[in-house]
């Protein structure tokens, strides 16, 4: 998955989040870990899609706008909607 985008119209919807989360469900049934790099201002919305965000210490660029998040099965188990097939 790359970039993920909603058309400015389409967004607040849900639109963006439904596509993520079964783009990571589907993820998650053949791996055990799914990374997102996204600017730091995207970290809510990817948690609220069952990612955690990863914190920068020990990465290169610790002061750039990047952020680094992981999801696993166990980690959106409670997402809303998400079905992992695990």
């Amino acid at each position: 998955m790359r970039s993920v985008v909603v058309d400015d119209a389409m967004r607040r919807r849900g639109h963006g989040a439904a596509l993520v989360r079964r783009a990571t469900a589907l993820a998650l049934a053949e791996w055990d870990v799914v990374t997102v790099w996204c600017e730091k201002g995207l970290v809510k919305f990817y948690e609220s899609c069952g990612y955690v965000y990863e914190p920068a210490k020990g990465r290169r660029y610790a002061e750039d706008d990047e952020a680094v998040l992981r999801a696993t099965r166990d980690s959106v188990r409670d997402a809303r909607g998400i079905s992992t097939g695990g």
